[in-house]
């Protein structure tokens, strides 16, 4: 079996279950790094080279380290659905086992390394599994009703649990927070892209950065109740830098315009979106 090592990118509930999934097959892996720091958003496309000097294979989880020093031959597997190009990107909704990174990797792990995999009990994790894949690639779409195989409650109450597990809250405390957040999304301005109204929350605290109960939570509760948002938002906690985002049940002409029109005009840089999976961001300049 080739000497393989699992680059993982930032994390957050689908990561979490990836590397859950590693440990368990007894593979080995490691978190990309930007300096000092495990990546977030922004830097895992700019990750470190781990030293990979005894790796023959560097399974590549949305993340892309700089190869610029590889100095012997090695083969670099991509696991991703963020970018252009990547395994998943072009797929919709119906084929979101195929297009989320937790499905690929099961596949892969399925075909070039099922010894390992073996160690891993798929037939009791499949469904959640399968869950987890939709809530990550296209949760609006799941939300609807239209995954295959997706049940909507299974689907709410493991959108509270991830959020709970991923920031120390209580599932309770978690529900009250969607609760609220419905009802200050009702009450937000709107801004029109073309003829579609999205809800302004830029003015809405979302916690220091990274995936924080706030953020997680307004994200739901847009989901839930089919609406489209921008909000302000740090990749991490120690990034300066601030982004606006689109999110929520976004049709693909939104995005559109979200990166070509609307982003460009207020002056953010770094502008990303995934029309398929509905979603879209741009960086605000530092502030000096």
């Amino acid at each position: 079996m080739k000497k393989t090592l699992f680059l993982l990118g930032a994390a957050d509930p689908e990561m979490n279950r990836i590397r859950t999934i590693l440990e368990t097959c007894g593979l080995r892996f490691a978190y990309a790094r930007k300096g000092a720091d495990v990546v977030n958003p922004k830097t895992a496309y700019k990750a470190d080279l781990p030293d990979v000097s005894q790796i023959q294979r560097l399974v590549c989880i949305e993340c892309a380290p700089m190869l610029f020093h590889l100095n012997h031959p090695l083969e670099i597997v991509v696991i991703d659905h963020h970018r252009e190009g990547d395994p998943g990107y072009d797929l919709g909704a119906s084929r979101y086992w195929e297009a989320a990174s937790v499905g690929q990797l099961v596949r892969f792990l399925q075909s070039e390394m099922p010894d390992a995999f073996a160690k891993f009990d798929f037939a009791s994790a499949e469904e959640e599994l399968r869950h987890i894949a939709a809530a990550d690639h296209c949760l609006a779409v799941a939300y609807k009703g239209k995954c295959p195989g997706i049940d909507v409650e299974k689907l709410d109450r493991m959108v509270i649990k991830n959020i709970s597990q991923e920031t120390g809250f209580r599932p309770g405390y978690v529900k009250l927070l969607v609760w609220a957040y419905d009802r200050v999304l009702k009450d937000a301005e709107v801004v029109l892209m073309g003829d579609v109204p999205i809800f302004d929350m830029t003015s809405e605290y979302l916690g220091s950065g990274g995936y924080t109960a706030e953020y997680l939570s307004l994200r739901a509760a847009a989901m839930r109740s089919r609406r489209i948002y921008l909000c302000k938002w740090k990749d991490s906690p120690g990034e300066e830098q601030e982004k606006i985002m689109i999110n929520g049940d976004v049709p693909p002409r939104v995005i559109e315009h979200f990166t070509k029109v609307w982003a460009p005009a207020q002056g953010l840089t770094d502008i990303y979106g995934v029309p398929k999976r509905g979603y879209a961001g741009g960086y605000l300049p530092y502030r000096t």
